[in-house]
C-alpha cells in the first residue's frame, strides 16, 4: 500500500490518545457508603462493574479506530499495480517470448500495460509543448488561448514529482532542452511569446519525442497544449509522430512515452479575417493611382456585416511605436481614409473588394486595411502595406519609321492624349526612331542613337521599349545591358524586322533577353492566343482586378510569332501561346511544357527585361501578325501595356511587402552608401543592421512580426540619407481555425497511447491518469468510517442514556 499523504495517516494514529485521555478522565470516583443491608448485593455490584468496564473499553476502541480510519482516509492510500514493461522488448519477454515479431507488437500495442504507469512519486521525463501559433491569440472567456496554455503549463509543473526532467517547447527552434530546475522552467514559460513564423505544434511534439528519447528516465510524458486545428496538425507530421509514439510502429527497445492532449480550442468559433491583400504596384508615380485588392472571409452562424477601413500615412511622420491604435484617429498623421461595408450570409463566406486612391505625396507611404470593431482573433483583423511614391516615370520608346504610327498603340495605352494635356498621365514618353539622328521633339535630351548613347543619357529613363527592332549591333547590346544591370527595365516586342534571326542569337543578346528567337511560327487559321501562366506574376499584376471576370484573350488572336527557345535560368515564362478553345490552365500541368513561350521575363542584375514574341506596332495596312491592338477586346491590350510598363519601370525598386519570415532587401540609389542602417520595428524597437555597401542594399532577416518596419540612415557626405519603409504580413494559412472532426482526429492517432485531459480539472485528471489502473480504497474507507461513526454513536447512546461521557467530563473539569 502506498499513501498520497502519509503524514495525515500518522496524525490520525497520534490522535488516538485523545479518546484514551477522555476515557481516563471521565471515570467516576466511587463513594464509600456503609449500608449493611446491601451486603447481599455485593456480588451483583462486582458483576455490573465488570460489565461497565467492558462497555467503556468497547467505546474506547471504537473511537480510537475512528480516528485512525479518518487519518487513513485523508492520507489517500492506493495499491499500485505491478510495474508495467517500459519497452516493446520487455513487454514481449513478459509474455515468455524471446523476440517480438510484427504480429506480437501489434497485439501488445492494444494492451493498456504498454503505456507504462509512472506513479505519482516517481521522477518523470516531462516535455510540455505549447502551441505558439498566431491562432493561440484568440480570446476566449476574456483570456487568450496562449495565456491559458501558459497557466495550465504552470499547473503541470507544480505537479511534477521531485527529480523530474522538464522541457518547455514552443514554436521557436531554440530552448529544446531540459531545464536545470523548476524555477528555470517557470522563467522560460514567462518569456514565451506567440511566434508567427515558427514550427507547428505537431513539429514541436516531434522534437519533444526526440528529446525524451535522450533521457535516462524510463517514465516519460509529453503534454501538448494546443487548439487542435488542422493548420497546426498536418497529417504528414502526425504520421511521423506515429512512428515514434505508436508501440506498433516503434523499435523494440524504444520507450514509448504517454501523450497528453489539453485541447484549448472549441468548435463554436466565429471570426472575420483579411485573408489576402494585393497592390496594383509597390512603386507608383505621383500622378498615378494605387489600387488595393482585399479578400475578406467571415465565419459565423448568422448573417452580418463587416466594416472595412483603409488608412494611409506618410511614413516620415509616423511615431516609432505603431502598435498604439491612437494613430488611426490622429488627423495630422492620416493622409487618406475610406470605409466600406460588406454584407455576409450565415456560415463561411469570402468577399473581394478594392480601394483606389491617388494624389499621394512623394516618398515612402504606408497604409493599413483593418476590420472596424474587431473580434476574438485580432491578428487577422488588420493588414499593413507599403508603397513608394516616385516622380512621374519617364519612358523611352524606340520605334521604326514612321514612329508616330508605329508607336501609336503603345503611347496611347500608356499616356492617352487627354491625360497628357492635363498633366495627369502616369508616364512621360519620349519617342525616337531606330536609325534617325534627329532630336526628339518632346525632349531635346533624348538620345538619338542607342549605340552612341551614354549611360547618363539612358539613366533619365526608368524603362526602354523596343518596338519591332532590327538586329542590334554589339555596342547597342552593351549599352542596353549596362542600363538593365544598373536597374533599368527593357521591353522588347519582336516582329517582322527581327530578320535575320541570327542577329538575335549572339551570346550577349541571349544573355540580355534570357531566351533565343529561332524562327517564325504561323497559325494560318488565327486560332492561337496568349495564355498567362499565373496572374500573380508581377509582370501581369494589373490583371488581378479583372481575373475573376475572365480575360478574353481569345478575342485577341495571334497569326504569327517568334519561337523562343533556350530559356535561361534567370528567366521565367509568364505567358504561352495556346490554341483558342483549349484551356490548358485546367488541363494537365505537364502539357504547358509543350506550349510555345509568348512572354519571357528575365532578371539581369538589378533590372529586368521582358520579351514578347509578337509585335504591338503593326497597323491594319501592314498585314498585322496579331489582333492584340485591334481585337474586339482592345481594353485587354491597354491593361497589358500598363502592367508591363509599371513592372519594367519599377524593376530597380525594392520589394516593399513581405510575408513573415522572408528576408527583406531594400535597394538604394545613393552613390555613397552608408555602412549601417537602423531598422525600427512595429513596436518601436531600433535594430542596427549592417548594409551591403558593394551591392548598395540593406538586408533584414528578422522581420517576423506583422506591421510596418522603417529603415533610416544618417546622411552621407553628400547629405543624402535613406528614409524608407517595408511591410510584413503573416501568411493567411496561419489564421485557419478549422478543426478535425472528432472521428477523423481519433483515426489519425489510432494505435498511439494518448489521453485527453480536461482543461477545467487538469490537476485531478492528470493525477488519475498517472495512477493508471491503481486500486483506490477511498470509497470503501469512507463507507467504513461512516458505519463506525454510527456504531459508536449507537453504542454510546445505549450505554449512557442519561448523560454521555463528554458531559460528565465537562462537568468534572468545570467547563
Amino acid at each position: 500500500m502506498t499513501f498520497t499523504t502519509i503524514s495525515l495517516f500518522l496524525a490520525g494514529i497520534a490522535a488516538t490518545i485523545i479518546p484514551v485521555v477522555i476515557h481516563l478522565l471521565s471515570k467516576g470516583k466511587p463513594k464509600r457508603v456503609v449500608f449493611p443491608a446491601l451486603r447481599f448485593a455485593q456480588a451483583k455490584f462486582v458483576t455490573n462493574r465488570r460489565r461497565s468496564a467492558l462497555k467503556n473499553l468497547l467505546l474506547l476502541c471504537l473511537r480510537m479506530g475512528g480516528l485512525v480510519l479518518l487519518g487513513l482516509l485523508l492520507a489517500r492510500p492506493y495499491f499500485a499495480p505491478k510495474a508495467a514493461p517500459k519497452t516493446i522488448a520487455e513487454a514481449t519477454q513478459a509474455q515468455g517470448e524471446e523476440t517480438p515479431n510484427d504480429a506480437d507488437v501489434q497485439e501488445i500495442a492494444t494492451e493498456p500495460e504498454t503505456v507504462g504507469v509512472a506513479g505519482r512519486d516517481a521522477p518523470i521525463a516531462t516535455a510540455i509543448v505549447i502551441d505558439s501559433s498566431v491562432r493561440m491569440g484568440r480570446v476566449r472567456e476574456n483570456q487568450t488561448l496562449f495565456d491559458r496554455a501558459r497557466e495550465t503549463a504552470r499547473a503541470i509543473l507544480d505537479q511534477a514529482p521531485k527529480g523530474s526532467e522538464i522541457a518547455i517547447l514552443d514554436g521557436t527552434y531554440d530552448g529544446d532542452a531540459f531545464q536545470p530546475d523548476r524555477f528555470a522552467a517557470r522563467a522560460r514559460l514567462d518569456k514565451l511569446e506567440i511566434e508567427p513564423t515558427g514550427r507547428t505544434a505537431a513539429q514541436s511534439t516531434l522534437e519533444a519525442a526526440a528529446l525524451l528519447g535522450r533521457s535516462k528516465l524510463t517514465n516519460r510524458e509529453i503534454f501538448v497544449l494546443t487548439d487542435s486545428t488542422r493548420a497546426g496538425w498536418a497529417q504528414r507530421d502526425i504520421q511521423q509522430l506515429r512512428k515514434q509514439l505508436a508501440p506498433a510502429e516503434a523499435k523494440p527497445d524504444a520507450i514509448v512515452p504517454t501523450l497528453y492532449f489539453i485541447d484549448l480550442g472549441d468548435e463554436s468559433y466565429q471570426n472575420a479575417s483579411i485573408t489576402d491583400l494585393a497592390l496594383s504596384a509597390e512603386t507608383v508615380s505621383v500622378d498615378g493611382a494605387l489600387r488595393v485588392d482585399v479578400d475578406v472571409e467571415r465565419i459565423a452562424p448568422e448573417p452580418g456585416d463587416v466594416v472595412l477601413e483603409i488608412v494611409l500615412f506618410d511614413a516620415k511622420k509616423l511615431p516609432d511605436d505603431l502598435t498604439d491604435p491612437a494613430i488611426f484617429s490622429d488627423a495630422e498623421l492620416v493622409l487618406k481614409r475610406e470605409t466600406q461595408t460588406i454584407s455576409f450570409g450565415e456560415g463561411r463566406a469570402k468577399r473581394a473588394i478594392n480601394f483606389q486612391t491617388s494624389g499621394l505625396p512623394l516618398g515612402a507611404c504606408v497604409g493599413a486595411v483593418r476590420i472596424i470593431g474587431g473580434d476574438a482573433l485580432a491578428a487577422d483583423d488588420a493588414r499593413w502595406f507599403a508603397v513608394d511614391v516616385a516622380p512621374d516615370w519617364r519612358l523611352l520608346v524606340v520605334a521604326p519609321e514612321p514612329i508616330g504610327t508605329k508607336s501609336l498603340f503603345l503611347t496611347q495605352a500608356l499616356a492617352p492624349e487627354d491625360l497628357r494635356r492635363t498633366g495627369r498621365a502616369p508616364f512621360e514618353l519620349d519617342v525616337v526612331p531606330f536609325t534617325s539622328k534627329s532630336k526628339s521633339s518632346t525632349n531635346p535630351d533624348a538620345p538619338t542613337d542607342l549605340a552612341s548613347a551614354s549611360l547618363d543619357e539612358l539613366e533619365q529613363y526608368r524603362a526602354i521599349f523596343l518596338l519591332d527592332p532590327t538586329p542590334l549591333d554589339a555596342k547597342t547590346v552593351q549599352n542596353l545591358t549596362s542600363f538593365v544591370t544598373d536597374g533599368g527595365g527593357l521591353g522588347v516586342f519582336l516582329g517582322r524586322n527581327a530578320n535575320p534571326a541570327a542577329g538575335f542569337q549572339t551570346p550577349e543578346l541571349v544573355n540580355l533577353l534570357g531566351c533565343k528567337p529561332t524562327s517564325v511560327a504561323r497559325a494560318p487559321n488565327w486560332d492561337c492566343m496568349l495564355q498567362p501562366v499565373d496572374y500573380n506574376a508581377p509582370l501581369l499584376a494589373s490583371f488581378r482586378q479583372f481575373e475573376r471576370l475572365g480575360i478574353p484573350w481569345d478575342a485577341l488572336p495571334v497569326g504569327r510569332y517568334w519561337k523562343l527557345e533556350e530559356i535561361s535560368e534567370t528567366a521565367t515564362v509568364v505567358a504561352h501561346f495556346a490554341q483558342i478553345g483549349v484551356d490548358t490552365a485546367q488541363s494537365d500541368p505537364n502539357a504547358k511544357k509543350d506550349l510555345a513561350p509568348a512572354l519571357v521575363e528575365n532578371q539581369l542584375g538589378r533590372g529586368l527585361t521582358a520579351t514578347l514574341a509578337t509585335p504591338i506596332s503593326d497597323a491594319a495596312q501592314d498585314g498585322p501578325w496579331n489582333a492584340l491592338t485591334s481585337g474586339d477586346a482592345a481594353w485587354v491590350f491597354v491593361v497589358f501595356a500598363d502592367s508591363v510598363a509599371r513592372r519594367l519601370a519599377s524593376s530597380s525598386s525594392s520589394i516593399l511587402n513581405y510575408t513573415a519570415g522572408e528576408v527583406a532587401t531594400l535597394r538604394s540609389p545613393l552613390k555613397v552608401f552608408p555602412a549601417v542602417a537602423t531598422v525600427i520595428t512595429p513596436s518601436g524597437d531600433q535594430i542596427s543592421t549592417p548594409a551591403d555597401v558593394e551591392r548598395r542594399q540593406i538586408r533584414f532577416p528578422g522581420a517576423k512580426r506583422s506591421g510596418v518596419y522603417r529603415v533610416r540612415t544618417t546622411p552621407n557626405k553628400d547629405g543624402e540619407s535613406i528614409d524608407a519603409a517595408f511591410a510584413v504580413a503573416i501568411n493567411a494559412k496561419e489564421f485557419e481555425l478549422a478543426r478535425y472532426p472528432e472521428e477523423d482526429w481519433t483515426k489519425l492517432w489510432e494505435g498511439v497511447p494518448y489521453k485527453i485531459l480536461d482543461l477545467q480539472a487538469t490537476g485531478k485528471a492528470l493525477d488519475d491518469a498517472r495512477r493508471g489502473e491503481e486500486t483506490d480504497p477511498y470509497p470503501f474507507l469512507a463507507v467504513l468510517l461512516a458505519v463506525l461513526f454510527l456504531v459508536e454513536t449507537g453504542v454510546g447512546n445505549r450505554f449512557y442514556t442519561s448523560q454521555c461521557q463528554y458531559v460528565i467530563l465537562f462537568k468534572r473539569l468545570k467547563i
